[in-house]
């Protein structure tokens, strides 16, 4: 009687049956990995498209923030504050009594300016001896006439610092430009008087004794009457030249006065 020949299985098979393991099993298994490893590599290719794309557009990638997380000593965690909120306002607290460590608030002072000195300020010297000194020591003298507004053409205070000029040549003085000391200042004005328009004047002459700036001699008052067409056409009153020349006449007789009691 012939004898049945058993054909042996593969090593493989043989071992996977012995693991439990079918051939379908086996392929289903090694569809899986290959399904796996197709599906990562596109989502390596679709990450790396996007990156590209975010480059190439200028918008760099940025991974979310994580909040830092802040615990106290006993390891409790304290929560973050919400960016979205706003901020509770800080309670400042008086300073105390002692002294401490309390926040106040600031106060500003407002200082009043000194007051003038030196040659800043102006002494009232007509009539003494410091004055008259002082004028005995002058030879030359500045003029400043003050802006006449109502001159419409400049006229007449043009012929005022004329007049003044002549005053001061006829006390032997030189007529200096500028108007730093010994200077004469002059307002001009129109004032009503009687029912009439008035030429009014200021005149007054400052010194220097040492540092100190003093006036030495005055003299307010009107000089001649004036209308409104000398102010808009420039006409002069008559014998304005003689007025000017009136209104200085004191001027003369305290120069030499003052020379003659201080030997100058």
């Amino acid at each position: 009687m012939a004898r049945k020949q058993h054909r042996r299985p593969p090593a493989g098979a043989e071992h996977a049956a012995e693991k439990g393991f079918s051939p379908a099993k086996i392929l289903v298994i090694g569809g899986s990995v290959v399904l796996v490893g197709i599906l990562a590599m596109l989502a390596i290719r679709i990450g790396q498209v996007r990156s590209s794309e975010s480059v190439a557009q200028g918008t760099p990638e940025t991974s979310p923030s994580v909040p830092a997380v802040e615990t106290d000593g006993a390891g409790t965690v304290i929560p973050s504050p919400d960016p979205g909120q706003a901020e509770a306002p800080v309670a400042v607290s008086p300073e105390p009594a002692d002294g401490g460590g309390g926040v106040t608030e600031s106060s500003d002072t407002v200082t009043a300016p000194p007051p003038p000195s030196g040659n800043d300020a102006v002494a009232d010297e007509v009539d003494t001896d410091r004055g008259r000194r002082a004028m005995a020591k002058m030879l030359d003298v500045a003029i400043d006439v003050s802006d006449f507004p109502q001159d419409l053409r400049g006229v007449i205070r043009s012929t005022i610092a004329t007049g003044v000029k002549a005053e001061l040549e006829r006390s032997r003085l030189t007529f200096r430009a500028g108007n730093v000391a010994p200077v004469m200042i002059v307002d001009l004005d129109v004032r009503e008087q009687g029912g009439e328009k008035k030429l009014w004047m200021s005149a007054e002459l400052r010194g220097k004794d040492g540092p100190d700036l003093i006036k030495v001699w005055e003299r307010q008052g009107n000089v001649a009457g004036i209308s409104d067409q000398a102010l808009s056409t420039g006409i002069l009153p008559p014998n304005l030249e003689r007025d000017i020349s009136t209104f200085f006449k004191t001027l003369r007789g305290d120069f030499v006065d003052a020379r003659r009691q201080f030997g100058s």
